[in-house]
This record gives structure tokens, sequence and C-alpha cells, in this order.
């Protein structure tokens, strides 16, 4: 027997056998102490406000369906109780959410499980470390098993069916946060049907009968969604969209050729690589069709194509390819951007926790997660004035924020809003105080 292995029923156990958990739970360590990026402090924020009866879509406009801000509401609840910041529960329910999707792992692919479950646990922390807590991290985790199913599929290898079941009930909530990941199953379903004859098999049905409930539930609780956000999105959200040659130059893009290079070389190719690399265009499609540019967007693909780029670790001269993906993707992995915000906790560090404050930009990253880290009270239905190509939808809803009397208001002097008469009639109860940079700041008289 091996120094460090001891035999569990007909096979043996080594300490490599630990290393994914290891791994994970040094991750998820590590990460839980991060400070939220703007997304995340604005979902735990949303969190906080249902679970005060808050009603989204009403009293707070969110563009995104609802998922991922119900899924906040234990998320924030179980922090209250365990006495930690939303942020590191976030993170831990992300950890639990990964080591699920690992023991899913473990059941598919039992022989090349440290290795494989090393490199999915680096996958879904390491490939977007300022992304995390994004939606996109929990879609890739719970993903990921359905991809790993699709390619015993592919192989023709038999899966249990409670297990298929289990994973398609799985993958179904990461795939319902956004409508673009439709895409995915789709590619994934046409991929097996070039491979197979078709069949509704388990997977399938579990993630259409998620899918179908959760829409029902959309239509049942949340109307406005449907009613307000969706013409809201349609008159303004295109103002975001960013020119195709900086969409084709963006990390996403970029890491897809380093891992379709190493598939390309990949000899033979496995169809965990295939699988992965169907997977990864069919979400490098989605981060294309929102064409904002934004990374995180991009992130199930990224984690997609790193897993492509470690499977073809394994073999030379695909290595090079695969780790010169990895280290690409780790190199232009950015921090938390603490300057981009420095200039309203400036303007609000005489203020207390509890304290109302209002930001009127068309930008988030200044009030968000500064309102978080500062435990400030928010008094805007809106993250930010992403609406600001509407100039008469802008005004009026400055105008009402202002109305609601925040302690400290600060206004980014690139929305020209105090050329606004309505605007300057709404600040009067205010004086004016210094400037921070590119805000002007007031403060209650």
């Amino acid at each position: 027997m091996e120094l460090g292995a001891v035999r569990v029923g007909k096979r043996r156990v080594g300490w490599w056998d630990f290393v994914p958990a290891v791994t994970l739970v040094l991750l998820v360590a590590l990460l839980a102490q991060r400070p939220p990026s703007g997304d995340v402090a604005w979902q735990l924020w949303i969190g906080r406000q249902l679970s005060g009866g808050a009603r989204l879509y009403r009293d707070i406009i969110e563009i995104n369906p609802p998922l991922w801000f119900w899924l906040a509401v234990p998320i924030v609840r179980a922090a209250a109780f365990l006495h930690i910041s939303g942020t590191a529960m976030l993170v831990l329910f992300l950890g639990a959410c990964a080591a699920v999707s690992l023991i899913f792992v473990r059941w598919l692919e039992p022989r090349q499980w440290p290795f494989l479950g090393t490199a999915v646990a680096l996958a879904f922390f390491v490939a977007g470390i300022s992304a995390t807590g994004q939606r996109e991290q929990f879609t890739l985790i719970a993903v990921t098993p359905y991809v790993f199913l699709c390619a015993r599929r592919a192989s023709g290898d038999g899966v249990s069916p409670s297990l298929a079941l289990a994973i398609g009930m799985w993958a179904a909530p990461g795939l319902c946060l956004k409508p673009y990941f439709a895409v995915v199953p789709l590619l994934l379903e046409a991929w097996l049907l070039s491979r197979r004859r078709f069949a509704l098999r388990p997977e399938l049905a579990a993630m259409v009968a998620v899918a179908a409930v959760y829409a029902a539930a959309v239509v049942a609780i949340c109307p406005d969604y449907w009613s307000v956000v969706v013409p809201l999105v349609r008159e303004n959200y295109d103002a975001y969209k960013i020119p195709v040659t900086m969409l084709l130059l963006s990390v996403p893009v970029l890491v897809a050729a380093y891992g379709l290079l190493a598939l390309w070389f990949m000899k033979p190719r496995s169809d965990e690589a295939k699988a992965f690399a169907v997977a990864g265009l069919a979400f490098l499609i989605c981060y294309l069709l929102q064409a904002k540019g934004w990374r995180y967007q991009g992130l199930p693909a990224i984690g997609c194509f790193l897993m492509v780029s470690a499977l073809a670790l394994r073999q030379l001269p695909a290595a090079a390819f695969g780790a010169l993906g990895l280290l690409y993707a780790l190199a232009t992995t950015n921090g938390q951007e603490s300057h981009v915000y420095a200039p309203t906790m400036a303007a609000t560090r005489d203020l207390k926790p509890g304290s109302s404050v209002l930001v009127l930009s068309a930008y988030a990253d200044p009030a968000w997660p500064m309102v978080e880290v500062r435990g400030f009270r928010w008094t805007s239905p809106y993250m930010f004035l992403w609406m600001g190509n509407n100039r008469q939808f802008l005004v009026n809803a400055a105008t009402k924020d202002i109305n609601r009397a925040p302690v400290r208001i600060m206004i980014d002097r690139r929305l020209n809003l105090l050329a606004e008469k309505r605007v300057r009639i709404a600040l009067a109860p205010y004086r004016r105080g210094p400037t921070y940079g590119r805000f002007d700041s007031f403060s209650q008289r």
C-alpha cells in the first residue's frame, strides 16, 4: 500500500483525494475577507429590504429577474444570525454550492478526481476574483456538473437516473438567473444530438420543469417586472452597449481563444474538454449578446475555457497554450478598485452608520459598495441612474430621490442636473458643501 493511503471499500484513498476540498476551503477563507463589489453590495442591500417587507420592482427598481435577489434574503438573514458580514455569508454560500458541485464531479469522474476536483475549484473562484459573488459565478458553479454529465453522455457511459435528475435540478437555478443562459443547454444538447440519438433524459426534464415553475413564480409574485421594468430596459439600457471591436478584444474572448487553441492541439481530445468548449462557446455567445463588455458577464465562459486549458495541461504541446490561457486570466484579474468610490467615501466620512445618503450618478461604482461598507441607508429605489439617456426620466427620478430628504447628497457633475430648475428647487433645503472629485456635495441645513 502507498504511503499515506488507506483502503475504503475496494479503492485506496490517499491524501491527494482531499486536495480539492482543501483548495476550496482555502479559497473561500481568503475571499470571504475581501470587500464586496458594487453589484454584490446592491444584492445584499435588496435582500435586507425584501426581508423588511419591501416589494421588488415597485419599491426597488432593478433590471434583472428576481431569483438572485430572492436568494439574497436567506443569505442576509443567516449573516445576521451568525453576526458576520453579508459579504462573508455570500462567499460561504458560494463555497457550500461549490462543495455540492464537487461532490457531483466526484461521482461522475472518480478516476480523475483529484486533478479535476482541484481544477474545478480553481475555475470557480480564481477565474474572476474581482467578480466574487456575482450571479455569473453561481451559474458557473451550478452548471459545471451538468457539463461533466454531458461529457459522460457523449462517451456513452451510463448514469443513474436519480443522479442525472439531481444534476439537472442543481443546474436549473444557475441557468434561470438570466434569460441569455438558455443558449447553454440548447448548444450542449445540440452537441449531444450530433453524437447520440435524442432522448428526453432526466436532467433535461428537470431543467425544463424548474424553469417553468420559476417563470410561473415571476408572473405570480412579480407582475411589475413585466409591466414596469421590461419596458424601461427596452427604452434605455441599450445605451450601455460598447463597440464590437472592444468586445472582441475583451478578456473573455481572449481566454476563449487560448482555450480553443489548447483544444486544437490536444490529441486525443477528451469528451470533457469538448463539452467544456461547447459550454464555453455558449456562455461566450451570452456575453456577446449582452454587448456590455463587463468582464463578470463573461465569467462562466472564462471558467469553462480555463477547464479546457486545464485538461490540455496534461498533454504537450497543448500544455503551453493551456498555461498561457491560465496565466493570462490570472494576470488580468483586477482587484477591488476602491479608488472609484473614494470621492463618495470622503464626502461621507463624518456621517454615522444608518445615515441616509444619495448619490446621483449614471454609474453604480461611486455609491456601491460605499453604502454597504459604511452601513448607510440608501434612499433611492435605483442602484444608479442608468436611464440617463432619457433626460425627462432622469430629472423626474433625481427630483423624487432628493425629495426623500437624505442627510447627504452627492451629484455627479457629468449629469448636469444643477442646470435643471426642478432639481435646484428640490435642493433648496440643502446647503452646498465641498467638491469631491467630480461630485458636488449637499447637506441638510
